[in-house]
């Protein structure tokens, strides 16, 4: 078969590449698949050129994720175009033939005997949510310059506790006016298995997955257990994080970096520094992820996001309009000034590292960001004309029950080869997401089969920041 354990199965893959107009071809089960790999009739010569190929472009990864060579080398080189794709050289790039064949792609992933729709896909990880008293270092407006011992494969010597660069310009906007309200932490690590598992549903909404068993980090049972260096998720851990929110919350999220001081020891691909990005958050730019802003291991960085709606400071300013609102944690609601046309529920948040965003996010640098409002508040039964009834179930929104709203978004993660969603009636109902354009590893599981009700697909489209200094 030419499936790959890292697509969506079930449905023919979209490629933007010539590859794609080359029309769809058939695995040996007659379902369409994505014609980027090999039919599942090539010759084990033809194989044999793919594999070499890939091994090819792994090897050209490995080097870019260490350093030792950059992307101007290999445009030097002829194997990058001047606009960074990879050069139509056969043996190298997977969408050119072979001088003995008419068909080209990339080599067949290994399925070791995995079956489609055969593993229930567990609900997110819900990260906790913490008061700021307990937080050491306390955060602050301005970069915490505290110095912490650098490893010596880094330089040696001391340097900051904070990766976030100092001064004015990157201290955090109107941090007076929005103090942090919670705290959520997490740690970007190598793979572990996860005795931590917090789905904050019964086991009878989450497929029968008992949480106190502990999770390998592997995407089936008959998979292999993912290598520390193969893959680096929030707390090094499946299934994948969940924060909540709502407006009128400001949070402070610190990630810290727990990945190897040594940058070889990755896998071949990946860097160990990392910028991370809320996804279409209405933050200031010290917030937002600059890619050259990118923080070590061993440091942390805190991000403010004050979960405000856009239009704060010039409509809606007395906060009079209903439909601009948050839920108050005991069923009603609260007033907040903005624009409620641009309130916004499903984010995410992953890396954007200069240069090795795709290597990042594609490792694991990924999570999700539920934020709650008047228009969205995770029960479906509440009918007074400013909550949408979302399919959501019909508890009302508290830290402990709104991730029973959007509980099954992306991916993958935790269960990549055609996940089965188990039963999700009365309160607890999944809905999918497509937060994603970067990455194969998060593309939306469409193919997913939910036995009891349907799946809505909801998605945010604004995009504008807190105003700048």
């Amino acid at each position: 078969m030419r499936r790959t354990a890292l697509l969506c199965p079930g449905a023919a893959a979209v490629v933007n590449s010539p590859a794609a107009a080359a029309g769809t071809n058939w695995n040996e089960e007659g379902t369409t698949v994505s014609s980027i790999y090999l039919p599942w009739n090539a010759s084990r010569a033809r194989q044999r050129d793919a594999e070499r190929a890939r091994q090819n472009r792994a090897e050209i990864v490995r080097e870019l994720s260490w350093g030792r060579v950059s992307r101007r080398d290999l445009i030097k080189w002829g194997l990058f175009t001047s606009a960074g794709l990879l050069a139509p050289i056969r043996g190298l790039n997977p969408f050119v033939g072979t001088a003995s064949a008419d068909d080209f792609g990339g080599p067949r992933s290994p399925l070791f005997g995995v079956q489609p729709f055969t593993q229930p896909m567990p609900r997110f990880d819900v990260l906790p949510r913490n008061p700021l008293t307990g937080m050491t270092p306390y955060p602050q407006a301005y970069a915490n310059e505290s110095l912490i011992p650098v490893d010596p494969l880094l330089g040696g010597g001391y340097g900051p506790c904070e990766g976030r660069p100092p001064g004015t310009v990157w201290a955090h906007q109107r941090w007076d006016e929005f103090p942090p309200a919670v705290c959520v932490e997490a740690t970007q690590a190598p793979a572990t298995t996860n005795f931590r598992y917090d789905p904050q549903v019964a086991s009878s909404v989450n497929s029968g997955i008992d949480p106190s068993q502990g999770l390998p980090l592997r995407f089936h049972p008959n998979l292999p257990t993912q290598n520390p260096s193969s893959v680096w998720t929030f707390n090094g851990t499946i299934p994948p994080k969940l924060v909540q929110g709502r407006y009128g919350e400001p949070i402070l999220f610190r990630h810290h970096n727990g990945l190897p001081a040594d940058v070889r020891q990755n896998g071949g691909f990946g860097r160990h520094t990392l910028s991370t990005h809320e996804h279409n958050g209405h933050h200031g730019a010290e917030n937002d992820c600059f890619t050259g802003a990118y923080f070590f291991p061993n440091q942390f960085y805190d991000y403010h996001w004050p979960i405000v709606l856009a239009g704060r400071f010039s409509m809606n300013t007395g906060a009079t309009d209903r439909m601009a609102s948050t839920p108050d944690g005991g069923g009603g609601l609260i007033n907040v000034p903005g624009d409620w046309h641009e309130t916004m529920s499903t984010h995410w948040f992953h890396d954007h590292m200069f240069s090795f965003t795709s290597q990042n996010v594609y490792k694991g640098v990924a999570a999700m960001f539920n934020i709650y409002s008047g228009l969205d508040r995770g029960n479906e039964e509440v009918n007074d004309g400013v909550n949408l009834r979302l399919p959501s179930g019909s508890a009302a929104w508290t830290p402990r029950r709104c991730c029973r709203f959007v509980s099954v978004t992306t991916c993958a993660e935790a269960s990549i080869w055609s996940p089965e969603l188990g039963s999700a009636t009365g309160e607890a109902c999944p809905r999918t997401a497509n937060p994603n354009r970067k990455t194969a590893l998060l593309r939306p599981i469409f193919a997913t089969r939910c036995l009891s009700r349907k799946l809505t697909h909801y998605r945010s489209s604004s995009h504008s920041v807190l105003e700048t200094k």
